[in-house]
């Protein structure tokens, strides 16, 4: 994916926003995926969410009802508990009808999302991963060559290294 690509994807130049959110709050903006004559003519947009962070939803279900089972790691949310969230900073002013992102406490402001974005996808891309595996071989194979006195670097594999 090239630069460019990423800016269609993502062009507003946001910052990203941490804050806190109780489980309630948690699963009350992800009810606010739907919202009916939301601005823009879009009822539904669904999040982008984090890896671990799983939930039920059911589009046929009436609007402000169509989220449960909120996972997080498998470990269900619990809505008394504290959650730290990270969004772009339209969402976090309420942007497209999360308002409830506007009841985050202990704000911190980040960096560019589109920069975020961009080193998401290269650190995430197969290609890179499969670089950077080889290249922890590579330095594996050198530092098990370094610990065995009197051999050369990279001549093989070291006998006798642990």
């Amino acid at each position: 994916m090239t630069f460019g690509e990423a800016f269609t994807v993502q062009p507003f130049g946001n910052l990203l926003v941490t804050m806190d959110l109780t489980g309630a709050q948690v699963e009350q903006v992800l009810e606010q995926q739907a919202v009916p004559g939301r601005p823009g003519g879009r009822d539904i947009l669904i999040l982008g969410i984090s890896r671990g962070l799983r939930f039920n939803y059911c589009a046929g279900c009436a609007f402000g009802a169509r989220v449960d089972a909120v996972t997080l790691n498998g470990i269900p949310v619990n809505p008394l508990t504290t959650y730290r969230v990270t969004v772009n900073s339209f969402l976090a002013d309420g942007g497209d009808a999360f308002t409830v992102l506007t009841q985050g406490t202990n704000r911190l402001g980040g960096g560019d999302d589109l920069a975020a974005f961009t080193t998401y996808l290269t650190a995430n891309s197969p290609s890179h991963r499969r670089r950077r595996t080889a290249s922890t071989r590579s330095r594996r194979r050198h530092r098990r060559a370094q610990l065995v006195p009197g051999r050369s670097v990279g001549r093989g594999p070291a006998t006798g290294a642990p």
